[in-house]
C-alpha cells in the first residue's frame, strides 16, 4: 500500500497555530487564547514542522509493589516530568496532523506568515531563525510556563534542559537577533491557570486509571498528590513534590502563549485581540487557514476531492 504524504500551504520559517492540545490549552485560555500548541514549518514545500512537545499520557508513573507485582500508583517519575518528551521532533505532515494521536489538528488551523508586500524582504530573516530552530534540541520543560528562556545554542539534549513549544520559537528568533515580545501574567492569572490545571488533571486521571482507579484515587488522594506534583514542577521545577506548594507560592511570569505571536489588532478565532508583536519584533504580519494538499511520490500536486483540503 503506497503511503500517503502531504504538504501544507506554508514556507519555511512560518509558524503553525494548532488547537487541541489541551494541557497547554488550560494554562492558556485564562489569557483569552486559543490556540494550544504552535511549530515552525522547515521547508519551502510546506511538508515538514519542528516544535516541543509534551505527552502527558506518556510520563512514567512509580508504583507501590508487593512481592514485585505492582498494586496502585504511588507517584509519578519526576525525571520524566521535569524533562519531558517527545521535546524538540521534526514531523512530516501526515505524522503530526494524521497519526492516531496527532499534535496539530486542522479545525481552526492557521498560519502565521509575514504580509505578501514584507515576503521578499523577510523570508531569508526567517529562513535564518527555521535553521537555528532545526539545530536546537532539548526536553518539554514544564517550569517553562514560568520562565521561558531556558535554551541555549548549545544543540545537545541534556535532562533538566528544554523550553515550551511558545519558547522554542521565541530563543530561536533571540539567538538570530530578533526578540519577540513577551507578556506579563500577572500572579493572579497564574493562580487560575493553575486550578484550570488541576481540574484538568483531576479529570485526566480519572480517565487514565478506571473504576478501580478513581476509587483509590479518591480513598489516598492520590490523584491531587499527582496533579500537585505536575503544578509544582510547571511553577517552579518541584518535580518530585506532591504537595500543594504551589499554593503559597504563586507568582507572577512573563511568557508568551502561541496567540501572542499575532500582530496588535489580528483576532484569533473566538474573537480576542491578544497579539503582542509589531514590525519591531516580528516578520509575521498576517494568518491564514491551513491547506492540506496530498502529493504524490513525483512531488505534483493530487487533488482532495474538488479542492486542497482546508482545515
Amino acid at each position: 500500500m503506497t503511503k500517503r504524504s502531504y504538504k501544507i500551504n506554508a514556507k519555511k520559517g512560518d509558524i503553525i497555530l494548532t488547537s487541541g492540545y489541551p494541557l497547554a490549552k488550560e494554562v492558556f485560555k485564562i489569557l483569552n487564547c486559543y490556540w494550544g500548541h504552535c511549530g515552525m514549518v522547515m521547508d519551502d514545500n510546506g511538508t515538514t514542522i519542528r516544535h516541543c512537545n509534551f505527552h502527558i499520557d506518556k510520563v512514567n508513573i512509580i508504583w507501590h509493589e508487593i512481592l514485585g507485582l505492582r498494586v496502585f500508583p504511588k507517584k509519578l517519575d519526576p525525571e520524566s516530568l521535569s524533562s519531558g518528551l517527545p521535546g524538540f521532533i521534526t514531523q512530516t505532515i501526515e505524522e503530526a496532523f494524521f497519526s492516531k494521536n496527532p499534535d496539530f489538528y486542522c479545525e481552526n488551523g492557521f498560519i502565521l506568515r509575514p504580509k505578501p508586500e514584507k515576503e521578499k524582504e523577510y523570508r531569508p530573516f526567517l529562513y535564518k531563525i527555521a535553521d537555528k530552530m532545526a539545530n536546537l534540541d532539548g526536553y518539554y520543560r514544564l517550569n517553562s510556563f514560568m520562565e521561558i528562556d531556558q535554551l541555549d545554542d548549545s544543540y545537545q539534549r541534556v535532562k533538566n534542559h528544554g523550553t515550551i513549544c511558545t519558547g522554542a520559537i521565541y530563543i530561536a528568533h533571540k539567538l538570530c537577533a530578533k526578540e519577540l515580545n513577551l507578556v506579563k501574567v500577572s500572579a493572579d492569572k497564574v493562580k487560575q491557570a493553575s486550578e484550570n490545571l488541576l481540574n484538568y488533571l483531576w479529570d485526566f486521571y480519572k480517565q487514565k486509571l478506571g473504576i478501580l482507579g478513581v476509587s483509590l484515587l479518591k480513598i489516598t488522594d492520590l490523584g491531587k498528590k499527582m496533579a500537585n506534583q505536575i503544578i509544582n514542577a510547571y511553577m517552579a521545577d518541584r518535580s518530585s513534590d506532591t504537595t500543594d506548594w504551589w499554593r503559597q507560592n504563586i507568582k507572577s511570569t512573563i511568557n508568551l502563549a502561541p496567540d501572542h505571536f499575532l500582530p496588535k489588532g489580528i483576532p484569533n478565532p473566538e474573537g480576542h485581540s491578544v497579539g503582542v508583536q509589531d514590525e519591531n519584533s516580528s516578520y509575521y504580519g498576517e494568518i491564514v487557514p491551513i491547506e492540506i494538499t496530498e502529493i504524490d511520490t513525483n512531488e505534483k500536486r493530487k487533488k482532495i476531492g474538488l479542492s486542497p483540503k482546508r482545515c
